[in-house]
């Protein structure tokens, strides 16, 4: 998607992004980006309309964009948008989030959508595996550690390391 994906930012509605610790907190702009499915699937066009339709900005980027708080994953691949979307606390929802929230003309409670499954329950990613109830995990914890999984680590990388480190940052 990084070919032409481009931001979808329209004025609109702003809600509170749901989470602990959010109570109270000035509406937030919903941010959304997508994993899989290619450059014109269905769920990117339904995002890209939806943000217009009901607020909030659908980055079309092939990397992270670290305002992003809630990553669609239409197929489970270990990208830098998943892992990055994973590591900040993001929600990390299945597309019905969106074919939802399209029918009820609204942005529903992601809860119901999201990327998750109790117990030791994981999913293909990469060489490896995702352990289903990190998502959660790792959204839940954010509010406590004041950001993402490495914040206040440090971390020495070679320069030759692949990813790149300036990829890394992100």
């Amino acid at each position: 998607e990084g070919r032409g994906g481009g931001h979808s930012r329209l004025a609109g509605p702003r809600r509170a992004v749901a989470g602990p610790g959010r109570a109270g907190a000035a509406p937030a702009p919903l941010v959304m980006q997508v994993v899989g499915g290619g450059d014109e699937s269905p769920v990117r066009r339904l995002l890209r309309e939806l943000a217009g339709r009901l607020g909030g900005e659908y980055v079309g980027s092939s990397s992270y964009d670290p305002r992003c708080r809630h990553v669609v994953v239409v197929n489970v691949k270990r990208t830098e948008k998943l892992l990055a979307g994973l590591a900040a606390g993001a929600w990390l929802l299945k597309p019905s989030w969106a074919e939802a929230s399209a029918a009820a003309g609204a942005w529903l409670p992601e809860e119901a959508h999201e990327l998750f499954s109790a117990g030791e329950a994981t999913a293909p990613c990469g060489r490896g595996l995702l352990w289903l109830g990190a998502p959660r995990a790792h959204r839940l914890a954010r509010p406590q550690r004041g950001g993402g999984v490495f914040v206040g680590q440090t971390f020495a990388l070679d320069p030759e390391v692949v990813p790149p480190p300036a990829q890394l940052r992100r």
